[in-house]
């Protein structure tokens, strides 16, 4: 505050070079508090608001120290606004409480002479007593709850028991695109955020809430205002205020997350079509591509010689699958100009209708082509290929989009790699070999690839959470936690994919020890207590305490705990699961048997299957519906490595399942 004055004819002070004057009318017929003070912290001026305050007459104020007056200190507090403005020379606000519990907002300034050197300081004081006594009890009632409930980071819908919504904050409209307006007022039927496929099941759950009972969180896909569809996890739960009771329903965006699984599993469902024919497993590769980028059409372009000519091998999304000379490729087609950079990195295309090859390139003039990107495949033999991503706009490469070609030409490269080796063999057997071989090599190395960047976010994340916890509001906690659940989830595909690989492959090797089967039965038990009480289910365990026999402890608790937690998962709360085993023809048998949903005929047939799930979501039950498929798979492989067996029985929908699996017994 630079020559800072404050004029009236009563009094004045001089300090340095500057005329300070006092006890202006105006100073003293004001609520708030005044204060002048010197280097040393002594009152040298007050005005009339500040005396009454502290019950001292202005004489007797004038002369003391601040930390005696407000604080009853000898010394003053390294926080005192004050003494911080005079040591930084800079204005410092803090609220302060004094020893009557008072509450008060202070706000110093520091007052210069005219050769800037600090002479004291002016404070502003302000009782905030009352205040802040009426916000603590607003925060203890629904303003609290208005606080959480418009900046969660979650879209939250409030209705009231009939179903009609009452309220929704910000980020359902960010969420799904829709106003608030457009959404107050409306029942669950009238809201087109939801398809109609699902709305019988939210109407069981609303019900189901309103009558007392508990739920879990499902994940479902729900409509934006585009119509596009979006993941979400949705809970919903009972809400009070006063003698009002409302259903609040939280809505977690996991469309990221989702399109990533979905990715993963797109592309290995890519692998598992493969054939011996390479031109077919290109086609399938790019049409996957193709439906995941939304692309307008995908190229796969090769350079290759045939009859001793140079000549490139084009094969579309559409099914076409053609050659072209080296003249007519260079002079009709944009993409010959990728060849001569010869730089496998990412290359983008933008507004190829403006260049010449807009009226030469049939796949520019066929699909209105703007831009696109793509990435040149090195080989070997230096007989590159490239693949192309078109579109009808100048393309901003998402990292999804990213992540997609960087598998695929991954894939392609060890494709064309097989086909050259496939042109060089003669038994099939042979073939089939090196298809299964580069399939599980590609299955790993793309595993081993994405669990590089997820220890770090995983990582990063703990760190975060662990040393700067207290630093965060509660949002970007919560955006953490996310992050790091997102990582564990997304960790445990990636394991499921590369152990799957390994089992089909024949790289898995057992330890086998001799050890108590019945031991690890109940190690598993214990474990997944809290998930049987989340889920409110019952347990019964009826097996023999001596199951002795040799098996590698870790497999068979994967095994069990699999086909225990699909029992859990499959079976609504309330349910019943059952634990038994028997002895029968040389073989420990033990059985793990629910009353949930069960498995028609045809579901039983996708069981025990690489990719096998079974999609349960939007079909009426309050069960989980997570997983890749993967884990029956794994279980049956495992088992067999034992020289056992693992099946299963179901009386169909709605009549529980038992599954089965048997261990040699140890013979002497």
């Amino acid at each position: 505050m630079q020559n800072q004055k404050f004029e009236n004819n009563a009094s004045s002070k001089n300090e340095g070079n500057l005329k300070i004057t006092f006890n202006s009318p105006i100073l003293n017929s004001i609520s708030e508090l005044i204060l002048y003070y010197n280097n040393e912290l002594k009152i040298l001026w007050a005005n009339k608001a500040a005396s009454e305050s502290v019950s001292l007459t202005t004489d007797k104020l004038i002369g003391g120290y601040c930390y005696e007056i407000w604080h009853q200190r000898n010394a003053p507090c390294a926080n005192c606004p004050v003494l911080k403005t005079i040591e930084t020379r800079q204005s410092h606000e803090a609220e302060q409480t004094t020893p009557d519990g008072r509450v008060w907002k202070v706000k110093a300034s520091p007052v210069k002479d005219n050769n800037d050197n600090i002479i004291g300081a002016v404070e502003f004081v302000l009782e905030i007593t009352e205040r802040k006594e009426t916000e603590q009890k607003l925060i203890e009632s629904e303003a609290k709850y208005r606080f959480l409930f418009e900046n969660s980071p979650y879209a939250i819908i409030l209705a009231n028991l009939k179903g009609r919504v009452i309220d929704c904050n910000s980020a359902t409209e960010r969420l799904f695109g829709y106003r608030k307006d457009t959404i107050v007022g409306k029942t669950k039927n009238q809201l087109d955020i939801y398809p109609q496929e699902i709305l019988l099941l939210l109407k069981d759950r609303f019900e189901t809430i309103i009558k007392g009972g508990v739920i879990s969180p499902i994940e479902v896909e729900l409509l934006n205002v585009d119509g596009q569809k979006i993941w979400v996890s949705l809970q919903s739960s009972l809400i009070k205020f006063g003698n009002n009771i409302y259903v609040q329903t939280t809505y977690q965006d996991i469309n990221e997350r989702k399109t990533y699984e979905n990715l993963i599993y797109e592309i290995n469902l890519s692998f598992l079509k493969f054939t011996p024919d390479f031109q077919s497993n290109i086609k399938t590769l790019i049409q996957t591509v193709k439906k995941l980028s939304k692309a307008e059409s995908v190229l796969y372009i090769r350079k290759r010689v045939q009859n001793g000519n140079k000549i490139y091998q084009i094969i579309s999304s559409d099914d076409n699958n053609f050659n072209c000379n080296k003249e007519e490729f260079k002079k009709n087609y944009f993409t010959n100009e990728t060849f001569e950079l010869k730089q496998n990195i990412i290359q983008t295309f933008i507004n190829l209708n403006e260049t010449q090859y807009a009226k030469t390139d049939p796949f520019i003039i066929k699909y209105n082509i703007k831009g696109g990107f793509g990435r040149l495949i090195k080989s070997k033999d230096k007989f590159n290929s490239f693949i192309c991503i078109l579109k009808r706009e100048n393309p901003a490469i998402s990292h999804q989009e990213h992540l997609i070609l960087s598998l695929v030409c991954g894939a392609i490269k060890v494709e064309e790699q097989r086909w050259q080796i496939q042109k060089n063999l003669k038994e099939q057997n042979i073939r089939l070999s090196e298809i299964n071989k580069f399939k599980t090599n590609l299955l790993n190395r793309t595993s081993h690839e994405l669990k590089t960047p997820l220890v770090s976010i995983k990582g990063f994340s703990d760190f975060l959470l662990t040393k700067f916890e207290e630093k965060y509001d509660n949002k970007t906690i919560s955006i953490l936690k996310e992050i790091k659940q997102g990582c564990l989830r997304l960790d445990n595909i990636v394991n499921s994919l590369l152990e799957s690989s390994q089992l089909e492959s024949g790289q898995l090797k057992l330890i086998l020890k001799q050890g108590n089967l019945s031991k690890l039965i109940k190690s598993c038990l214990k474990e997944m207590q809290a998930v049987l009480e989340l889920r409110n289910q019952s347990i019964s365990l009826n097996i023999d305490n001596n199951l002795i026999t040799t098996f590698d402890k870790q497999r068979i608790y994967e095994v069990f705990s699999n086909l225990l937690l699909n029992a859990i998962n499959y079976t609504p709360p309330g349910g019943e699961i059952k634990i038994f085993s028997e002895v029968k023809s040389n073989f420990f048998i033990i059985s793990i048997e629910d009353n949930g949903i069960g498995f028609s005929a045809e579901e039983k047939n996708q069981l025990f299957k690489q990719f096998g799930k079974i999609e349960r979501y939007g079909q009426g039950w309050d069960v989980r519906i997570e997983g890749t498929g993967l884990g029956l798979y794994i279980a049956k492989k495992i088992i067999d490595l034992h020289e056992g067996n693992i099946w299963m029985a179901s009386e169909g929908r709605n009549r529980g399942s038992k599954f089965y699996f048997s261990l040699p017994i140890l013979k002497d």
